[in-house]
């Protein structure tokens, strides 16, 4: 029977019924999920049970046999890249040595000088008599000409 007076809208009541629903339906998929979770670790319970009758050497059927191999391929892999991450762990930083000064332009004037001095003092002879003369003379000795360089 409706209320006399004010009446509560359609839209309201459309509400509270999804409202009402989307609990159950989160109540529901809460208990699904718990009897999963369950359902795993029973699952976990029986692949070590098989695990442990295949390595105390018991019969198992083929099937069996070859998922327990499988495992056992999965658990070496494993263990390589747990001693992978070992050996990354134990790498160190090596600060790089800083690269010296770069060595100073040449200095051309200096090189020239340098040449200069360096250059061994080199006789020739005069063009006038022929005699052979010191590098750093200015007249020849026998015939008096200046030498001209």
């Amino acid at each position: 029977m409706a209320r006399q007076g004010k009446r509560i809208p359609n839209w309201l009541d459309r509400a509270g019924f999804e409202a009402d629903k989307l609990m159950r339906v989160n109540r529901v998929r809460s208990e699904v999920t718990r009897i999963s979770h369950q359902a795993e670790e029973k699952t976990r319970s029986l692949s070590a049970k098989v695990l442990e009758l295949a390595e105390a050497g018991k019969e198992l059927d083929p099937e069996l046999q070859s998922i327990v191999d499988e495992i056992k391929t999965f658990q070496a892999q494993a263990a390589k890249k747990d001693e992978e991450i070992k050996a990354i762990n134990a790498e160190v930083w090596i600060e790089p040595v800083p690269p010296g000064p770069p060595p100073p332009p040449p200095d051309l004037v200096a090189k020239r000088l340098e040449s200069y001095v360096d250059a061994k003092p080199v006789n020739f002879n005069c063009p006038k008599c022929g005699t052979t003369i010191r590098a750093n003379a200015t007249f020849c000795p026998k015939c008096g000409r200046k030498i001209i360089r």
